[in-house]
């Protein structure tokens, strides 16, 4: 597991340049009457934020912020 302190360093010594630290496919829960569990594409970077798509082939991203 990746904390925020190896994250940071990843940073650090990639030169300030981000990186994709853990790509994968994970269940997301959907918010309303309807709910239900969909498929979604995440990313988490070396600057601590997580990602994610709702398919590898469109990148129209939504972004959760480091906690």
């Amino acid at each position: 597991m990746l904390t925020k302190a190896k994250a940071k360093a990843a940073a650090a010594a990639a030169g300030k340049q981000v990186i994709v630290v853990k790509r994968g496919w994970l269940s997301k829960r959907q918010k309303g009457e309807w709910r239900g569990w969909r498929r979604r594409l995440f990313e988490l970077h070396s600057n601590g934020h997580l990602r994610y798509y709702r398919n590898a082939r469109v990148r129209a991203c939504r972004s959760l912020p480091p906690a």
